[in-house]
């Protein structure tokens, strides 16, 4: 199921994509790329189709969820809007020794959307050359750290405004980390074990 997501998710990204090139008339409305857009449309119903209801109703479900893994899907999902905003996105890798505990307990769809809104919040706002560096702190936490080009450091703070919505929704949030153009993401849901490191808000 959580590879049909994921499938899914490229193909709307990718037709969304493409309808707005041509609404801004970066990409021709011709025979080819309307062709292209239909078979991006069939492959989401074909894919749609094939899903059970059971799958679908389970994708809610609280269930443990590995927050390393989590990251570096949401980062892969969102790989085509990071390309066509020309702003770098990467999902940093980090030793379990360094975060403590990975598992995380809590409504899949809930975290998914409050750390993906979050992502496509600042994916939307931020000048092309930018980039954003998420890394996980906890199994509840994550960092999100944003660096912009000859822009200086005190303005990186203007972002919160645009992050913390998608987490708050969720019953999540957001706050500065403890350098400029870091941001600390507390997601929905509850660690299943102790000795995880927190992330303050700056002072």
């Amino acid at each position: 199921m959580v590879a049909q997501i994921h499938v899914l998710r490229n193909l709307m990204t990718n037709a969304l994509l493409t309808v707005n090139a041509m609404v801004d008339g970066k990409l021709p409305p011709d025979r080819r790329n309307l062709h292209e857009l239909a078979q991006t449309l069939d492959d989401v119903s074909d894919l749609v189709a094939n899903v059970s209801k059971y799958d679908l109703a389970y994708a809610g479900d609280r269930r443990v969820i590995d927050v390393c893994d989590m990251v570096r899907s949401v980062v892969n999902d969102l790989a085509l809007v990071s390309s066509a905003t020309d702003v770098g996105l990467t999902a940093v890798e980090v030793n379990s020794d360094d975060i403590g505990c990975r598992a995380l307990r809590g409504n899949w769809r809930n975290l998914h959307e409050s750390f993906e809104g979050a992502l496509r919040a600042l994916l939307g706002i931020l000048p092309p050359g930018a980039t954003i560096a998420a890394a996980p702190r906890s199994a509840a936490t994550i960092t999100l750290t944003v660096s912009i080009p000859d822009q200086e450091p005190q303005s990186l703070a203007t972002y919160l405004a645009a992050i913390a919505p998608p987490l708050e929704r969720h019953r999540g949030q957001a706050h500065h980390g403890a350098k400029p153009g870091e941001y600390c993401l507390h997601l929905p849901g509850t660690s299943l074990c102790s000795g995880a490191t927190e992330c303050a808000p700056a002072r």
